[in-house]
């Protein structure tokens, strides 16, 4: 088919013969993912002419058929999803919302929009999650994964001993009932800015991408991977504004502390992950970093997260002496040079 590139043939082609069964229109090229996907790619922008789509197919058929639903119970309700035009037992095809990811805008001169941005982001987070509970979309997904808050509090003595420094006991039992996540509602769960794309439209200023990992969960974690990201710049006071306005939309403002605790665990795990691929080697190019599906591998990500998780650690009683510790891991991390 004229105007397929060589990356991976075969599933472009399959991603071709989808949009000709589907939607009666056979693309003129079939383009592979811009961000580099960790694996083999599993969506595909399909052109005709001046207009395009993605369609998708995952390795899993019944996760791509709830992956589908989401999209139209969301859809349906105003939530600001891409809109889902057409699906299979193998494909979906959704509208193509374009590539301005806001991983990526922030850090290429869209700072001064920061608050703008992430209030959207709140928005339709706190959309998804009312019509999920609408549409009963907790009862119909896979629980997420169990013992995640136990999984975060092990990143603990991960990330010290990434940085070769001892790491301060916690009371896990305390930091569960302070947390005390719920398991009753619809979260997008993969809430990261990555998976956020701008768009130049007063009614959907973001479009809120990949539900494959949705599930039943707490709010609040939503809210936090938002928040706790590498790709944000640290701005206390728009932070503070955020978590004021739209904490009544996830939880209830009484779990400002639990929101603080969780933020300061995913830190945490951003670190871990964000060294544990940098190893010894240096920093990525910041082109680099931004065009990947992996953490924000950058000196400066690392100043981010060591100053809000220090904000954050010091506001959760639970979390004693992590703040100094914070530090010290953040004063290796940016002295360690590639060998």
């Amino acid at each position: 088919m004229a105007g397929v590139r060589e990356e991976h043939p075969k599933l472009m082609a399959q991603a071709a013969d989808a949009c000709s069964r589907l939607l009666g229109i056979t693309p003129t090229e079939v383009q592979p993912p811009r961000r580099a996907p960790v694996g083999l790619p599993e969506s595909f922008r399909c052109i005709f002419g001046r207009r395009s789509v993605i369609a998708t197919s995952r390795p899993n058929a019944r996760a791509l058929a709830l992956e589908a639903r989401a999209l139209r119970e969301l859809g349906e309700r105003g939530v600001p999803v891409p809109k889902l035009l057409a699906e299979s037992e193998e494909w979906i095809i959704v509208e193509d919302v374009g590539s301005r990811r806001m991983s990526r805008e922030l850090n290429q001169g869209g700072e001064a929009l920061l608050e703008t941005w992430l209030d959207a982001c709140l928005t339709g987070l706190a959309e998804a999650h009312r019509a999920g509970r609408e549409a009963r979309l907790d009862a119909v997904f896979d629980p997420l994964r169990d013992g995640r808050l136990d999984e975060l509090l092990q990143m603990v003595p991960v990330l010290g001993g990434l940085a070769g420094l001892d790491a301060p006991e916690l009371d896990a039992d305390a930091i569960r009932q302070a947390v005390n996540l719920t398991e009753t509602n619809f979260i997008k769960h993969t809430a990261s800015p990555a998976y956020m794309v701008m768009m130049d439209e007063a009614e959907r200023p973001v479009v809120l991408i990949d539900w494959q990992a949705a599930g039943p969960g707490d709010p609040i974690e939503d809210m936090m991977t938002l928040l706790s990201d590498e790709s944000l710049p640290d701005d206390p006071g728009v932070e503070t504004r955020l978590i004021a306005n739209h904490l009544p939309s996830f939880g209830g403002a009484e779990r400002a502390g639990a929101a603080h605790l969780i933020g300061a665990l995913y830190v945490v795990r951003r670190l871990v992950m964000i060294l544990s691929y940098k190893g010894a080697d240096d920093w990525w190019e910041s082109e680099a970093a931004l065009a990947r599906d992996l953490p924000f591998v950058r000196a400066e990500a690392v100043s981010r997260l060591v100053s809000r998780g220090q904000r954050w650690m010091r506001q959760a009683p639970e979390l004693p002496g992590l703040a100094g510790w914070l530090a010290s891991v953040g004063r290796v991390a940016m002295t360690k040079r590639a060998d």
